[in-house]
Order: structure tokens, then C-alpha cells, then sequence
């Protein structure tokens, strides 16, 4: 009678994160096949929010009419005002990605 192999504990690991990749023989990247740090089997997906959720419109429509009234208010007074307001954290620099980002369209001349 033939041994059962025993699974690795990597591949224990993956499937228990769920992050196995079920078709590891479907990898063509030649990292992959070259490089013994890159593994076939795992599913390198990241975790967490893909995108900003905090700062929806309605929170950068309330920024901006904050700077509108003041314009020489900071961008940490307004994420203290963020705090206050909507009693959410959001990080400076991420307040002036989002507000660089999100810029009213432009009229056409």
C-alpha cells in the first residue's frame, strides 16, 4: 500500500489563509519558474481597502467649503475638523491627495 505524501506546512499555511492558488501549473511568469522566492501556489493578493473610503465626496465637498470661507486654513486644521465633523481619522497627506485628485472639472472657455 502506497505512503499518502504529507502536505508541506507552506501549503497547510496558504490554505488555511486562503490564499492556495488552485492552478499553480497555470503560472507562466518566468519569476516563477526561476526564482525559488516567488511561488506558484500563492495567491499574492493584497489585504485591506483597495481605494480611499474615508474621504468620500461629501467629506471633500465640507473641506472645501472650509477653505472656501478660510482660505489660509491648514490641512491639519481641517482633518481636525474632519475629526469633529464626520468622527473620522483620515491622515494629512491623504486629505491633500484626495483634494489634489478631486478637483472640480474645469469650465470650458
Amino acid at each position: 500500500m502506497a505512503k499518502l505524501k504529507r502536505p508541506d506546512q507552506k501549503t497547510l499555511e496558504l490554505k488555511r489563509t486562503g490564499t492556495l492558488n488552485p492552478h499553480p501549473d497555470s503560472v507562466s511568469d518566468t519569476l516563477f519558474k526561476e526564482n525559488p522566492f516567488f511561488d506558484p501556489r500563492d495567491l499574492p493578493q493584497h489585504r485591506g481597502p483597495k481605494a480611499g473610503h474615508k474621504l468620500s465626496a461629501e467629506v471633500i465637498e465640507y473641506v472645501r467649503t472650509l477653505r472656501a470661507g478660510e482660505p489660509d486654513l491648514t490641512t491639519v486644521a481641517c482633518v481636525q475638523a474632519i475629526q469633529e465633523k464626520f468622527g473620522i481619522t483620515v491622515h494629512r497627506r491623504s486629505l491633500e491627495r484626495a483634494l489634489a485628485s478631486k478637483k472640480k472639472p474645469r469650465n470650458p472657455a
